[in-house]
């Protein structure tokens, strides 16, 4: 989910100084016995109002029970971006979140944020770059990278979308709709695909997100497209590089 999944607000651009890092939240929008997904890597193309446009990798790893979820785009001169989340899935599908930690330079603009999941001390530990904040922890609260996770797990496995889900930010824990939009066939790089599209509601009406989902690919996002206030980003498969 666009993912990642979640969710800084941007203008639009003086384009050099938005680029990537809707990024972060539009890619950002992971063996069905125990686990309904596989690793894999794939490299996206993503544009920026078709006048500024980059590549970004996503990368699935697993380790015994930990898996890993990892992120990274560039614009050339401008910018990167990158993120990591590690986490655990139980038999049921419900991913389990440990650490996730994000980095991105934007010219001379820098941001780090690093959240920690503590279950047993029921807490949540958030930095913002020198800033720090604890709230209680929820179940069932995800990052913004795995929460794309969460959302495949739950369409292969029980062929639907949760009614709600709980997004960890620097501030707390927001509840987000993830909504179905029926299929559509979806052109991108890397072939042409069947879509489940996903729009993700948000409470400001000026933002709109939709996912392209292919079952095909275990639900992997082929296509991502945002507006935000006017600024369009599109994300598309450019490859699959390994399955």
């Amino acid at each position: 989910m666009p993912t990642s999944y979640a969710r800084p607000a941007f203008r639009r651009p003086r384009h050099h100084k938005v680029a990537a890092f809707s990024l972060a939240s539009l890619l950002s929008l992971s063996s069905l016995a125990a686990h309904a997904l596989e690793p894999y890597k794939a490299e996206y193309r993503f544009s920026v109002d078709n006048a500024v446009s980059g590549l970004a990798t996503r990368e699935l790893r697993r380790q015994g029970d930990l898996w890993r979820y990892d992120f990274s785009s560039a614009i050339p001169v401008i910018g990167r971006a990158s993120e990591t989340s590690q986490f655990r899935i139980d038999n049921n599908g419900n991913v389990q979140s440990s650490q996730y930690n994000q980095a991105f330079r934007l010219l001379t603009n820098t941001r780090t944020i690093q959240l920690r999941f503590d279950s047993a001390g029921q807490r949540i530990y958030a930095q913002k770059n020198k800033e720090n904040t604890v709230y209680p922890y929820q179940t069932g609260a995800v990052d913004q990278l795995n929460l794309e996770v969460q959302v495949r797990e739950d369409l292969i496995r029980r062929r639907k979308l949760a009614s709600a889900y709980f997004l960890a930010g620097t501030n707390g824990i927001e509840s987000i709709q993830m909504v179905s939009e029926g299929t559509s066939r979806v052109q991108t790089p890397a072939g042409t695909f069947d879509a489940l599209v996903v729009r993700r509601i948000h409470s400001n009406p000026k933002r709109q997100t939709r996912f392209w989902l292919a079952p095909a690919l275990n639900y992997l996002p082929v296509r991502v497209q945002q507006n935000d206030n006017g600024t369009l980003y599109t994300i598309n498969l450019n490859r699959l590089l390994r399955s």
